[in-house]
């Protein structure tokens, strides 16, 4: 007996927003100095004329289409003094990078940024520094981007860049877990992110959830005063803690974005603060969009952040990474048992953005209890909170820390289980499409990236191969449910890393899928469903029947095309890496294949498989 997926265009989950193939660059490492722009050996010909990498450049635009890249940090933005990177590039400060124990050398700032976004299509996503940074630094960074009056920041750009425009910046993130140009118009940012990760105690400047809250709601204020139309994104843990809870409690009403950070791996001022940043960044152009500093999203920094900032904030952000885990932490360090710890750590991301869907629910609920009914319903009212704050999930990925270190540049090496792990990975941000809104992968080149450049060229990690096959097909449609039924394979109920999510998510199916459904099609057809199916089993093929509704196949209005396209990832062995011997030991291989409605369709063991299933009138 095998298993059975049934799925049915019509039981819509959400509309799948680009959004969430977005990126993230860090001055760390070679992220940006070798990876965005070139290094002293870098030829020629793989430079652009305004002093790019081609190649980079291609991938993250043409390729993978990335719509929005969060930048300067991360951990580097809390000591990161944005002044110090515009202007002539010889007359920039070089500063001790504290984050990482580094030095910075500001020749990639500002306006470098900008200039690379427009040439890279993608929107600008601005976290401001909420560590050791001012509101009066926060309001300078928005002028010189959006101003469009006779002021001094914004004559500055215009000094600069020779353009009069406004770079329009309108994603703004509340801090991170705690070139001469000539432009006279303004850059128009609007995504500005309201810190990072500023409930961790690794972060200069760290907080607590309340004091975060209050401060950030103070800056969400004030910058959307400033500019109206700007989209703030809130400071979330994991998005299942108390900081989350706290943090959405405030900025609910001010925030559009709620962003979590979480990485599967092996392993009372700041409130005032945040919420001090977020009344005045809005009123100085409350187009912006500001997105709250959450931690993991099941965190008491999530929980007290949300409760001051959910009036202020647009978005609350999450960080969480996954990985095989520290062998030391593990009584069992074989391949098989880290290869499903890997495998299996996404669940935490899932259960995570539910847990922080509720604290936000809760930061703005009138079914608790009376005195809590009574406090949200004034709060509500006063601040006028109509909109829902989703969650930006603006630090994710596959992280083994024991590989991906500081004395290296965090650039791990990624084999094909990193691989399984990140479509497992996207698989949850479809099926939870209603609730993430905003997904950067950490990060975009060479850190803990699916890119590796080269002198001369660049490597596509493992872990590539599946992010691009989910941002070319499972992107502008509709992510719709499935049902997974009949498996004859147990489901893994073993050790997972972060351990919370064993118990928090259950027992975890070997085979896990999303699915899409996309308006027309080549050749006559009238929409397609897209199909991605993990098989997490180590050793075993696992089969299974597609099953389609007898309302649409079996009425006479549609029918499934004779040959549908299969994308698969796989090697033989769960270890083997894309490196510069060996560049395409894992890759895509696609193939064209006989449907039939009556045969289960065979899932090789560790691998991922897209399916793109055709329907034409019948």
């Amino acid at each position: 007996m095998s298993a059975t997926i049934s799925i049915d265009p019509a039981h819509v989950i959400a509309q799948v927003d680009d959004r969430l193939y977005s990126g993230f660059i860090e001055h760390l490492g070679r992220c940006i100095y070798g990876g965005i722009v070139p290094d002293p050996t870098t030829p020629k010909d793989l430079i652009t004329p305004t002093g790019f990498r081609k190649d980079v450049l291609h991938l993250l635009r043409d390729e993978l289409k990335v719509p929005i890249v969060r930048w300067p940090g991360g951990n580097f933005v809390s000591a990161y003094q944005w002044q110090d990177g515009i202007g002539p590039a010889e007359q920039r400060p070089r500063r001790p990078e504290l984050a990482w124990g580094s030095e910075e050398s500001n020749l990639f700032g500002m306006d470098e940024y900008m200039t690379w976004c427009k040439e890279a299509k993608v929107e600008p996503y601005i976290c401001l520094n909420m560590g050791t940074g001012t509101l009066t630094d926060a309001l300078a960074w928005l002028e010189y981007a959006n101003g469009t009056r006779n002021t001094y920041w914004a004559n500055l750009r215009r000094k600069h860049t020779g353009r009069d425009e406004p770079y329009g910046v309108k994603l703004w993130g509340l801090g991170n877990e705690m070139k001469h140009t000539g432009r006279d118009e303004p850059y128009g940012v609007k995504l500005w992110g309201l810190g990072n990760e500023m409930y961790g105690k690794w972060q200069i400047g760290q907080l607590p959830a309340n004091e975060y809250a209050q401060k950030a709601h103070q800056w969400a204020h004030a910058l959307k005063s400033m500019d109206p139309s700007i989209v703030l994104i809130s400071c979330g843990e994991i998005g299942v803690s108390s900081w989350d809870y706290e943090v959405l409690q405030k900025l609910v009403p001010w925030v559009d974005y709620h962003s979590i950070h979480l990485y599967t791996s092996p392993g009372p001022d700041a409130e005032f603060k945040a919420h001090q940043w977020a009344h005045a960044l809005k009123s100085m152009d409350p187009s912006i969009v500001l997105i709250s500093c959450g931690e993991i999203g099941v965190s008491s920094w999530d929980y007290e952040v949300l409760q001051k900032l959910v009036p202020w904030v647009d978005y609350h952000s999450i960080h969480l990474y996954t990985s095989p885990g520290p062998d030391a932490e593990f009584k069992d360090a074989s391949v098989k048992a880290r290869y499903e710890r890997n495998v299996f750590g996404p669940a935490a991301a899932e259960k995570a953005i539910d847990i922080c869907t509720g604290l936000i629910d809760l930061a703005v609920s009138l079914e608790f209890a009376f005195l809590t009914l009574v406090l949200n319903s004034l709060q509500r009212i006063e601040q006028n909170v109509s909109k829902p704050i989703k969650i930006a999930f603006d630090e994710w990925n596959s992280w083994d820390f024991t590989k991906g270190t500081p004395e290296n540049g965090l650039e791990q090496i990624y084999d094909l289980s990193d691989a399984l792990a990140i479509a497992s990975w996207m698989n949850v941000f479809i099926r939870k499409a209603d609730k993430v809104a905003i997904a950067c992968i950490a990060q975009s080149v060479n850190v803990i990236s699916p890119i590796i450049t080269t002198p001369n060229s660049h490597i596509l990690q493992t872990i590539y191969h599946p992010y691009y096959l989910f941002a070319k097909y499972m992107r502008s449609g509709t992510a719709i449910s499935l049902a997974l039924t009949g498996q004859a394979t147990p489901q893994f109920d073993g050790q997972t890393q972060p351990a919370w999510s064993q118990f928090a998510a259950g027992p975890q199916p070997y085979l896990d899928a999303s699915a899409v459904y996309v308006e027309g099609g080549e050749g006559g057809g009238v929409g397609s469903v897209r199909v991605a199916v993990v098989n997490r089993h180590l050793e075993l093929a696992l089969g299974a029947s597609l099953r389609f509704p007898e309302t649409l196949v079996g009425a006479g209005r549609v029918q499934v095309r004779a040959k549908y396209d299969k994308f698969e990832v796989w090697a033989a062995d769960v270890t083997a890496a894309n490196t510069a011997q060996t560049p395409e030991a894992v890759k895509v291989v696609q193939t064209s294949e006989e449907w039939d409605s009556s045969k289960p369709i065979v899932f090789k063991e560790h691998s991922f498989t897209l399916l793109i299933f055709t329907f034409e009138k019948a």
